[in-house]
């Protein structure tokens, strides 16, 4: 039992340690290098109110591990995190925006990852939907705009699902 107690702190103080040059920590480089057997791991070694915190933690640009997966489009680092969360706090965590205002969907957009788009967007409640979309970073932009004229599939993606609404 100290065993098992000494290892379970030993985790979560690995876990919570922050690297030294922008504030990332473990969560954040292995889904910024798409690891997702180490983001396994990490859900398996830590009971579930630390995981919690754990996927809400931001680094000094005010991101979080599912900025760093949608930025580089690692889906399946994507979908070993929002699973694990409740539905108000996997909303929470895809809406959170960074220091400069953008959102998961914002980096998936900018960088052309459909899939990812797609799965950011399979992810929202339904009454979630629109307002996700619509969002705007600090400079006025839309994950729409930052698809238009640079990654067509997922500008038209975007569109059809705003022509929905």
């Amino acid at each position: 039992m100290l065993a098992k107690a000494k290892s379970t702190d030993a985790m979560n103080r690995l876990i919570s340690t922050q690297d030294t040059g922008n504030g990332d920590f473990l969560l954040h480089v292995a889904s910024k290098h798409g690891h997702k057997n180490i983001v396994q791991l990490l859900h398996q070694s830590i009971h579930p109110e630390e995981r919690n915190k754990l996927m809400t933690l931001c680094n000094n640009d005010g991101q979080s591990a599912l900025h760093h997966a949608s930025k580089e489009g690692h889906t399946e680092v994507i979908k070993n995190i929002l699973p694990s969360l409740s539905q108000k706090e996997s909303n929470h965590l895809l809406q959170l925006r960074d220091n400069c205002g953008s959102t998961t969907l914002h980096f998936a957009s900018e960088n052309g990852h459909l899939t990812t788009v797609e799965l950011l967007l399979e992810s929202c409640t339904k009454d979630m939907l629109e307002q996700f979309i619509r969002q705007e970073d600090e400079n006025g932009r839309t994950a729409l705009d930052l698809a238009i004229g640079r990654h067509e599939s997922v500008a038209a993606f975007l569109t059809a699902c705003l022509e929905k609404w």
